[in-house]
């Protein structure tokens, strides 16, 4: 968070600060409509340093008054020194002496007040735990609080596998796999972070215990390198599904944009379903490249239903691996393939999208969320195609409840287990449904952070404007909040204590 250097400016600020914003978000006043969005959110046209001093009232606001933890001059209230504890080279190693677990933090971080209490209760309420960390407050370099790292109620094996998740301050059953391998890494000077990636790589998901609440305050997170998933030798055939209705000037650039596509030529096909087109032109180039064996056209000549449309495609399709791929995208990369097909391959995983941007480089796509906004929200959007976002998960491949259909990657196997796309839905939320299914039979969705396409959305189809088009949407969406509540009530992948609002600032109301 970017902060004045010089401290009476600072503290000045912060003092202006304190007195317009009101505690926890509530009770605006005209004044506070200077600093405050009516979500609570800072303004965005707010000078940064500004904008830091609201960010830090508010999330100081929200730890004395939510969670109840002390802050005195911008400093976090820690537990004390930890008896018998082990200094190592990076990390401190503590015995919890009512269950025997290991509380283990970095040295350059602090427990938050009662912040070892919370993790070994975490591990004491479930039994079969083997590791339980929590969220974290990020301070400055004076030790201020200066942001927030809100965990999800999943634990998500690919951030855990960037050191992401675990960190600060961790807990360990005594009976943890693993555990004698962590202790020797951290006397030999291993960090915590580094130390936890490898004992949980051999920890399944479900012995992760997330305590929601803050436990530690650190610096803020960086993602560790993460190896690339091999793929299978030999390559699956791929079957790229395209629907379309005229609009050549953007299903041609499309086209033309996969063939460098790094990728055997005989194990990709391309079926592009032809929902009804009447243009001259597109018809006339549609027509040639099917006669030269470019692409295999199917015609749909019945009212617009994406969800029928792909599920047409998939039935004439002879890959094992189908791609969704909406007519107005463009390949930036030619290993856009292999770098979806590499998760999209892995047992467990179901739907696999990507970065997408707009036509000026801003993110249009980084996952979705559900329950933002009473539906479902691409999140990240607007921030520039290598801004990290919110903890570096706009720049790390990372598990989301839903991708956009736009450009989505899944096995024949998966959508075959699901029924593929619910036709009921025939515009909106098909894609988030099929996500949701896929997640209901025990399929993991995944977002990598690579920008491969960009998009531009809704160009062919128009923009949902009219009361016909707004009554659809709403209906629709209602269809699928009733088919899956819980996870539009709490996404799995974000946190409880983040708005649903803004994505990915603090829950103040």
């Amino acid at each position: 968070m970017p902060q004045t250097r010089h401290p009476v400016a600072r503290r000045l600020r912060a003092a202006v600060v304190a007195r317009i914003v009101p505690r926890g978000g509530h009770g605006h006043t005209l004044l506070s409509r200077l600093f405050l969005r009516t979500s609570g959110a800072p303004r965005a046209g707010l000078p940064d340093p500004w904008q830091a001093s609201v960010r830090q009232r508010l999330l100081v606001n929200w730890l004395t008054d939510v969670q109840g933890i002390p802050v005195t001059d911008g400093h976090v209230a820690v537990d004390p020194p930890w008896d018998g504890a082990e200094t190592c080279p990076r990390a401190v190693i503590a015995q919890d002496r009512q269950t025997g677990a290991m509380v283990l933090r970095d040295r350059d971080a602090a427990a938050i007040a009662g912040g070892m209490a919370r993790l070994t209760g975490a591990l004491a309420d479930s039994p079969d735990a083997a590791v339980a960390y929590g969220d974290a407050i990020c301070a400055d370099a004076d030790g201020r609080v200066a942001g927030h790292w809100l965990k999800a109620p999943r634990p998500d094996p690919l951030l855990v596998a960037q050191g992401l998740l675990l960190h600060g301050l961790v807990a360990v059953a005594k009976d943890a796999p693993g555990s004698a391998a962590l202790l020797a890494a951290l006397r030999g000077g291993a960090t915590l972070q580094a130390a936890m990636v490898h004992v949980a790589d051999g920890i399944p998901a479900d012995r992760l215990v997330h305590c929601a609440a803050p436990v530690a305050v650190c610096a803020p997170p960086r993602p560790l390198p993460m190896g690339v998933p091999n793929l299978p030798d030999p390559l699956p055939v791929v079957s790229i599904l395209i629907p379309t209705r005229n609009a050549w000037d953007l299903l041609g650039p499309c086209l033309a944009s996969l063939r460098g596509t790094d990728w055997p030529r005989d194990r990709m096909e391309i079926l592009v379903i032809d929902n009804g087109s009447d243009d001259p032109e597109t018809l006339a180039e549609l027509g040639a490249l099917a006669a030269a064996g470019q692409i295999t056209l199917l015609r749909d000549d019945g009212a617009f239903n994406f969800a029928r449309l792909n599920n047409a495609g998939a039935r004439a399709a002879r890959g094992d691996l189908l791609v969704l791929l909406n007519n107005d995208t463009t390949a930036r990369d030619p290993g856009w393939l292999r770098t979806l097909a590499a998760h999209a391959l892995r047992p467990g995983i179901g739907a696999v999208g990507c970065k997408l941007l707009y036509p000026d480089g801003d993110v249009q796509h980084a996952g979705v969320a559900l329950g933002i906004r009473g539906g479902a929200q691409h999140v990240f959007v607007g921030l520039r195609a290598d801004d990290p976002g919110y903890n570096h998960l706009a720049a790390v491949d990372r598990s989301v409840t839903a991708v956009t259909a736009a450009c989505l990657a899944v096995t024949r196997a998966a959508f075959d287990a699901v029924g593929g796309l619910r036709e009921d839905l025939a515009v909106s939320y098909n894609d988030v449904v099929f996500c949701a299914d896929l997640m209901a039979a025990g399929h993991r969705n995944v977002c990598v952070a690579s920008p491969l396409f960009v998009h531009h959305e809704s160009r062919s189809r128009g923009k949902d404007t009219d009361r016909a088009k707004r009554d659809r949407h709403r209906a629709e969406r209602a269809r699928a909040i009733a088919l899956h509540p819980d996870l539009f009530a709490q996404d799995p992948f974000y946190s409880a204590h983040l708005s649903r609002k803004v994505d990915h600032a603090l829950l103040l109301a």
